[in-house]
């Protein structure tokens, strides 16, 4: 099973409809596919719109539960209910290292039941998110061409470049997805100018694809559809999809080179074959 965080400390740069489309086309061309809502405001869960009583993130996190017993059917993927109680999940869980492994532990039930597990990150640098990097094989980094998105990309790279040097060697920034992108504009230019700069400071790349603004997105919300069945004609369709390959064809490159180097990867570990 390959683990894919998505995660920027800047909120309302579509981390959730990133989280949300790219699970469902991934399950739409045939992989088995689970989405985790990580972030107390539980956007995912509402996006999915599943609205049963259940056991959630925060009941694995804290144990009180096995993930598969949280795991539940919905029509575009397996999934894992957000809940408000993450956001003060931090003052529960012990004090030590093993508070930051609770989701990595979780997974290893049942990492041969998916191709790939999805992590919708809240926008913050804590507990949870530490726990979401350490079980991540990669991080997917959405964000919008302005300054305040840099701030973002830059405690997201701090914190995964901590990850990888004391916990999780094979953490991978994927790379950085440019979302609510107005090509027209010059900022917009500017800022995918420097964002593609900073990403190899980074040791990552700027996805060549963009998600361009449309009203379609803030739709999708309401009527709980992954925006290719809603609007297969619509440029969010089109951008995402483009990205899914785009994310894959990255995924397959670097797990390929894992498995030459003869280190634990994804493949190497059985988990998939992307």
């Amino acid at each position: 099973m390959i683990t894919i965080a998505i995660c920027n400390k800047k909120g309302g740069v579509g981390k959730t409809t990133t989280a949300y489309t790219l699970a469902a086309m991934l399950k739409f061309r045939d992989f088995k596919v689970l989405a985790i809502d990580l972030d107390g405001q539980c956007n995912l869960t509402k996006v999915t719109g599943f609205e049963k009583n259940c056991p959630t993130a925060y009941s694995v996190l804290t144990r009180e539960v096995p993930i598969k017993n949280a795991i539940v059917k919905t029509e575009w993927f397996d999934f894992v209910k957000g809940s408000r109680s993450l956001f003060t999940i931090g003052q529960v869980l012990t004090e030590g290292p093993g508070r930051v492994m609770r989701l990595v532990n979780a997974l290893k039930d049942i990492k041969d039941n998916y191709d790939f597990c999805i992590l919708d990150t809240p926008p913050a640098v804590d507990v949870v998110t530490t726990n979401a990097m350490m079980a991540a094989d990669y991080i997917v980094i959405p964000a919008e061409a302005n300054e305040l998105s840099t701030d973002g990309i830059v405690s997201i790279s701090e914190s995964v470049k901590e990850v990888r040097e004391y916990y999780n060697s094979n953490l991978k920034i994927a790379g950085i997805l440019l979302t609510r992108y107005r090509g027209r504009t010059n900022i917009a230019r500017d800022y995918k100018d420097i964002f593609k700069k900073y990403a190899k400071t980074i040791g990552t790349t700027l996805f060549k694809t963009e998600i361009r603004e449309t009203i379609t997105f803030s739709e999708v919300p309401s009527i709980h559809q992954p925006i290719f069945m809603y609007r297969k004609d619509s440029m969010g369709t089109e951008d995402y999809s483009k990205f899914t390959t785009e994310l894959l064809k990255v995924i397959t490159k670097n797990e390929e080179k894992l498995a030459k180097e003869g280190k634990a990867s994804a493949i190497t570990e059985g988990k998939t074959n992307v």
